[in-house]
């Protein structure tokens, strides 16, 4: 009987189920989506980017405000009396007075305001002649102590300029964040998927199994209180299995949702076709060369690993890291609105320049439309002053140079943190890049032993040696470390993505940052690793 038993074991341990999924590999849909397909969704989708986008456009509005304070400001005026004043004797002294204006003023950042005007005034008294004077005026205002220089005159319009370049470079961070969010849940809907494409095998695995048992048992080739181990193996893969299908679900939910993509009733986001392989390490990380799903599993064990200087991973992201440009600039545009504070802490001291010509001229033909510059009489004239304006406490001055003050330091303080947040961040990266590599080689490598292990645990329960729960746990165990191999290379997937994103290098800034066109996000950007001139290979033992 147990010969008959061990001739039969090859039914009651079938190994191509077993073993097809040994690399951990997920079928392609032709239907699929790729990386491409999702950061061109999310770019076109996400409405966190098109808020992004508005906060750009309000910032362009406030710098076109603060440019409007200095564009030149054409004003005219037109006026008619006509007066009919009593006289004595009952009469009445009728005239007509009629006065045309047109004025022009400017404003320079450098402080000096110019205005120029010219006014006709022409008077028709009873006997018809006319009366007509034109003047023609200069105004110059020269600061000589406060609002003097274009850093304080034009501090807002400079402040401005700064700010529209600031939220330009948070578009781009927010660009970045929301490529991170979108690609990150792409890897977890792969890993989802290949993970219950792993227990779907297993359990497939297992019912194969009790459909053999009891072929045996009717045999009388094995008692019948096998079948209980073997359903309630069963019973366990089908939970683990549902368990897997609501966690992709929920995947795939999250997925539609990141990208801005979520509509009810809606077919919803095909599956992903990236696997993990797409990933293209250099030579030396976990073992492998070239794709991070390839490489013999022999090889990864105590293998050279990437030990890179964190300095100049660093020194790389403080200029590239779109938050700290950002943080700069605002920090810039509060310099100088502390400076033009400061400043109002001055009296107003302001030196006058008006020169002035005028004409009177005596005619018949009525108001002409030209002024007459070569009247009867002209002559010019010029004043020269000196204003002053001071208010003695200066309670308004004091108190935007407290408010201006308390925000640059504000922004020198977010700064440094923005600046501390990324040397950790860098070095998290980093840690985890070389981490998760040697997981992924230390876990591939378990898989290939715990193959080996099942075959041999087959071998012995053919040569009567071992039992069929031995051989159940060994199969659990090898979809155990299949299941922690895919986690390794979403760690791994996870560990590139926000290195690249820690170190600026995950969004392609051309040209003018201001210009959306010259944002770019290339598909390597998410599956390979930054290029550093410094980082080097040194070997070391895996902890």
């Amino acid at each position: 009987m147990l010969t008959g038993l061990f001739l039969l074991a090859g039914l009651v341990l079938p190994a191509g189920p077993l073993h097809a999924a040994a690399n951990g590999s997920v079928e392609r849909l032709e239907s699929g989506l790729s990386l491409e397909e999702l950061i061109a969704l999310t770019l076109a989708n996400d409405p966190n980017i098109a808020l992004a986008d508005l906060r750009v456009d309000s910032a362009r509005g406030g710098l076109l405000v603060e440019q409007g304070l200095f564009e030149p400001l054409l004003e005219s005026d037109f006026s008619h009396l006509d007066a009919r004043s009593p006289q004595a004797g009952g009469t009445v002294d009728e005239s007509a007075v009629t006065d045309v204006s047109a004025g022009w003023s400017h404003l320079l950042p450098s402080g000096l305001s110019m205005d120029a005007s010219v006014a006709v005034q022409r008077q028709e008294p009873e006997d018809g002649v006319g009366l007509e004077t034109t003047t023609l005026s200069w105004t110059f205002r020269q600061p000589l102590l406060r609002d003097r220089g274009r850093r304080v005159v034009a501090a807002g319009l400079l402040a401005a300029e700064e700010e529209l370049t600031a939220q330009t470079w948070d578009r781009v961070d927010e660009v970045a964040r929301r490529i991170v969010a979108a690609v990150s849940q792409y890897w977890q809907v792969v890993a989802a998927d290949q993970d219950l494409r792993i227990l779907r095998i297993s359990e497939e695995s297992s019912r194969t199994l009790l459909a053999n048992t009891q072929r045996l048992i009717e045999a009388d080739l094995l008692p019948a209180a096998d079948r209980v181990l073997v359903e309630a193996d069963l019973l366990a893969k089908e939970t683990a299995t549902l368990s897997a299908e609501t966690a992709l679900y929920a995947a795939r939910q999250d997925l539609e949702l990141v990208t801005g993509t979520l509509q009810a009733g809606g077919a919803g986001l095909p599956l992903p076709v990236g696997e993990f392989s797409d990933l293209r390490l250099p030579a030396g990380i976990g073992g492998e060369s070239g794709p991070a799903g390839g490489g013999g599993a022999e090889d990864v064990i105590g293998v050279s690993r990437v030990v890179a200087s964190a300095e100049s991973w660093v020194a790389r992201a403080m200029t590239t890291r779109p938050e700290i440009q950002a943080a700069e600039l605002r920090l810039e545009a509060g310099s100088l609105r502390e400076e033009a504070a400061r400043n109002g802490l001055l009296p107003r001291v302001d030196l006058l320049l008006t020169p002035g010509y005028e004409t009177l001229s005596l005619d018949t033909a009525g108001f002409a439309p030209v002024p007459d510059l070569d009247g009867e009489a002209s002559g010019f004239s010029a004043t020269l002053g000196i204003g002053l304006s001071w208010p003695w406490l200066r309670r308004a001055a004091r108190g935007r140079l407290i408010q201006s003050t308390s925000a640059r330091r504000q922004q020198a303080l977010q700064l440094d943190l923005v600046r501390d947040d990324v040397i950790a961040g860098v070095r998290k990266a980093l840690d985890a890049v070389d981490r998760s590599a040697v997981q992924v080689a230390k876990a591939a490598r378990g898989v290939a032993l715990f193959e080996q292990a099942v075959s041999n645990e087959e071998k012995k329960l053919k040569a009567g040696s071992s039992t069929l729960i031995d051989v159940i746990g060994q199969r659990d165990r090898l979809t155990s470390i299949r299941r922690q191999e895919i986690q390794a290379r979403f760690a791994l997937a996870l560990a590139v993505l926000d290195l690249r994103f820690q170190t600026g290098t995950l969004v392609e800034v051309r040209q003018n940052v201001a210009e959306e066109a010259t944002l770019r996000v290339p598909v390597q950007a998410v599956l390979t690793l930054p290029e550093n001139q410094e980082s080097v290979l040194a070997g070391a033992s895996s902890p």
